[in-house]
């Protein structure tokens, strides 16, 4: 077996102990994706690389502290926390701001992607155009949300994570992380329905 075929949770448990080599290994395996995280959060390219080091210096030095469990969450915990604290150096003023407890909205919208959003736009004129133009509206509307929205929005519909692996992460209970996000989507999908009206 080599290293390549170690599954993440044991490289995490060796970088623990010290092991360079997994160490070396967990970074060929998520740099990219921790990058794309901390920028797609950040817009900032230079602050994204600074955040990523930090996450894999962290990784290194409290390693130890790994006790199972899906090292993606692992992985992406430290990393929300890096991005909630570089958040905070940027923004002291800025309050952040809670997700509610509202119970009314229970409708799904799990599922849709951001290139559905509007379905409509696929049936007129100069399509290409008005596809690239609202993809762009719509990650504005994506930027412009609060942090821990836009954190959740990423980790469930670009990263692909659970929700049970969000909730770890952000420490919101998982219902209530759906009810807020399908409601996000509901707001963006009205908002780019309005664009294109």
């Amino acid at each position: 077996m080599t290293i390549r075929d170690i599954p993440d949770s044991e490289l995490i448990v060796r970088i623990g102990k010290g092991d360079a080599e997994a160490f070396t290994e967990l970074w060929r395996r998520y740099e990219k994706m921790t990058l794309s995280f901390f920028r797609r959060l950040l817009s900032d390219t230079q602050s994204a690389l600074d955040c990523r080091q930090e996450l894999f210096t962290a990784i290194w030095s409290d390693g130890y502290r790994y006790n199972g469990g899906s090292s993606k969450a692992y992985i992406f915990s430290i990393a929300r926390n890096i991005y909630c604290a570089t958040m905070k150096k940027k923004y002291k003023q800025r309050e952040f701001i809670r997700f509610g407890d509202d119970k009314n909205n229970e409708s799904n919208c799990e599922g849709i992607s951001i290139e559905e959003i509007p379905d409509t736009i696929y049936n007129q004129p100069d399509k290409s155009l008005q596809h690239k133009e609202l993809a762009n509206y719509i990650k504005e509307l994506i930027r412009q949300l609060p942090e821990e929205h836009a954190l959740i929005f990423i980790l469930r519909k670009e990263e692909n994570l659970s929700w049970n692996e969000i909730s770890k992460i952000t420490g919101i209970p998982k219902e209530r992380m759906k009810r807020n996000f399908n409601r996000m989507i509901k707001e963006i999908r009205q908002k780019a329905k309005a664009r294109i009206d």
